[in-house]
């Protein structure tokens, strides 16, 4: 199932999440989105606009939250992730979300940080 949004694009269905991609500040940026079989929520949507008009500061945030100095993780550095997507998953939470990254050297991981009030919070990895 497929929708097409004026602003995002074709966004792709699979129950209950939409997700798409975008071009921003010169790159792909992938995403998704909560919805329902007739959409995806449409205040996930205007919060996925202004996530992207602050996304490299967002981006930026995240880095520094996983990587830092004497950090959880030692050796893993900024340049060693990839981002993988912004995740708006919660309806009744617009302002909580979070940006997924692959590591390089780490297959099959998924490395998130959560951000809350616009601010990144926590971070985690999972395989």
């Amino acid at each position: 199932m497929q929708f097409l949004h004026p602003t995002f694009g074709p966004l792709s269905y699979a129950d209950p999440l939409w997700s798409g991609q975008v071009r921003r500040h010169n790159r792909v940026i992938p995403f998704v989105v909560h919805g329902s079989e007739s959409g995806p929520d449409l205040v996930l949507l205007d919060r996925l606009s202004r996530i992207l008009n602050e996304f490299l500061s967002l981006d930026a945030g995240a880095l520094k939250l996983l990587c830092p100095q004497d950090g959880p993780f030692p050796g893993v550095k900024p340049a060693d992730l990839t981002f993988q997507s912004v995740d708006l998953l919660w309806p009744n939470k617009p302002d909580c979300f979070t940006f997924v990254f692959d590591l390089k050297g780490d297959p099959g991981a998924i490395w998130r940080v959560e951000f809350e009030d616009g601010q990144p919070k926590y971070t985690g990895r999972d395989s």
